[in-house]
This record gives structure tokens, sequence and C-alpha cells, in this order.
């Protein structure tokens, strides 16, 4: 028996009441709570204020089952052949198509929670009118993939004839925080002229702490027993870990200033004003790939 076989066998002979068992768990039950509150007071003179505000907590649990999946290096269950192609046996006479009975399959898990606020508020003092806007969420996002299937390089062939499949693990986490402010004003300097402003924020901040893939073959060892290890030297890019952080602020400014009057029968009014806007972007990313080949088993005459 092989070094490395010996090893594995070991630590799978401490595995006594647990070898092989398949479980089986329901979707967490999904939450969400919420409450808002608002006032409004009304004072002498045309003066008046209130405010509104609002939190909201949320959290999602889903699973999905994936019952078979053709994409980038799984391979096809099924082959079509035209009609007046060879099989090196026989000519076809018509189309044929043949479905196998493997598949590429796994489960999704997603979980997002979420966590979201809202504050409005505003002043009124005679013709004149402050109001502040502002939310605020936070959301993170988890996404675990498990699949089992069979590498497109292997070909229908090889999976006929036992290849085991490849596990592959994918997950992907990711925060996303939003906060918007905004503060406005209103102001009539008479009935016939009045002025407007407002400033306002945008700031979104999109990081994705740790994406991770990770490939798992399936070996078999001269006494016929099974383990798996991390595939790092199969193809140059099963085994992945990557970073990105993406920040993003806007800011929105703007004026104006109109005149009403009258001519003859007919209402009119000027207005004039400005606009600005400035956006700021920034990325980061990084990302680590195992390329390297460790040998995990030695071939060893016996």
């Amino acid at each position: 028996m092989m070094n490395s076989d010996k090893k594995f066998v070991n630590q799978s002979a401490n595995f006594t009441q647990d070898n092989l068992t398949n479980y089986t768990s329901n979707t967490p039950i999904n939450r969400s709570f919420g409450v808002a509150l608002g006032r409004k007071y009304q004072l002498k003179d045309n003066t008046k204020w209130g405010f509104i505000g609002a939190l909201r907590l949320e959290n999602t649990y889903r699973q999905t089952q994936i019952d078979h999946s053709e994409r980038g290096d799984f391979v096809e269950n099924t082959s079509f052949r035209h009609a007046g192609s060879s099989d090196g046996v026989r000519v076809l006479k018509y189309n044929e198509l043949t479905q196998y009975g493997f598949k590429n399959s796994g489960t999704t898990y997603k979980n997002k929670s979420a966590l979201s606020g809202m504050f409005n508020g505003g002043v009124q003092l005679g013709g004149h009118r402050l109001t502040s806007r502002n939310i605020y969420v936070q959301m993170f996002t988890n996404n675990l993939t498990e699949i089992s299937y069979f590498p497109f390089q292997g070909g229908f062939q090889e999976v006929i004839d036992g290849q085991p499949p490849v596990l592959r693990f994918t997950n992907f986490s990711e925060f996303q925080r939003l906060m918007q402010n905004k503060l406005e004003g209103r102001h009539r300097v008479n009935k016939n002229i009045e002025t407007n402003w407002f400033l306002a924020r945008t700031k979104l901040n999109r990081d994705i702490k740790d994406a991770s893939q990770m490939d798992y073959l399936t070996k078999e060892t001269s006494r016929g027993e099974y383990y798996n290890i991390l595939d790092v030297d199969r193809r140059g890019f099963n085994t992945v870990r990557q970073y990105f952080d993406n920040q993003e602020t806007d800011y929105n400014w703007g004026a104006d200033i109109s005149w009403k009057f009258k001519v003859g029968e007919f209402d009119n009014r000027i207005k004039q004003g400005i606009l600005g806007h400035l956006n700021i972007i920034q990325i980061k990313m990084s990302r680590l790939v195992w390329v390297w080949q460790i040998r995990l088993m030695e071939q060893v005459a016996i």
C-alpha cells in the first residue's frame, strides 16, 4: 500500500459511528420586523414642524435544488448526432439524441439579512421651509453552492466507465451599505419671488470580503476506499479566493429663483437656476489563485 494511502485510511478509521449519512434540513423561517413613528406639531404664526422615522429588520433564507446544470466545464449528459453520420458501427438513418443517466446536481443556500432606516424632518417658519431626508440600508448576502459535477475534459466515455465526480464549493459573501442625505429649502421673499435650493449626497459601498471557489477530486486507494483532496493541479483556476471593494459617492446640488408676474390676463413665471453633480468611484480588488502542483500520492511499486 502506498504511504499516502495508509494516512487517509487511518484517518477514515477514526470515523466509526458516522461513515456515510445523508442529512435533510428545512429552510429557516423568514423573519421581518418593522416600526414607524411620525408626529406633526402646529404652532402659532404659521409655524409648524414634524418628523417621521422608520426602522426595518429582515432575514430571509432560501434553498434551491439544482437538478442538473450544464455550464462552464460541466460535461453535458446528452449527445446529438445528425442523420448520415457514423458512430463507428453504423450510419445513422435518422437524427439521434442520446441522454445519459448522470447529472451535475447540487444545492444553493442563500441567506440575506437587511437593516434599513429612514428619518425625515422639516420645519416651516412663515414663508420659509427647511426639510431633511435621510435613508440608510445595510445588507448582507451569502450564497453557498455545493454541486457534484463531471468535468468536460473527461467526456462521456470516462463518466460511463465510472469516473467519480468533482465536488465544487462556491461561496459568495457580499456586504452592501447605502446612505442618502438631502437637505432642501424654500424661501418666499414675497408673494411673487421665491427661491429654492438643495444639497444631496448618496454613498454606496459594495464589499465582497471573500468570494471563493474550491474543487475537490474524488480519489480511490489501492484498497478501494475513497477520499477527497483539494484540486490545485488539474486546471489553472479551480481554487480561487477573491476580494472586491467598490465605493461610489455622488454629490448633487442646485438652486433657483423664480419671479411670478402678470401681463394683462396672463400669469407668467421666470425661473433661473444652476445644477451641479460630482461622482467619485473607488475600486479595490485582490485575487489569490492556487496554480502550483501538489502531489498527495506517490506511485510506489509493491
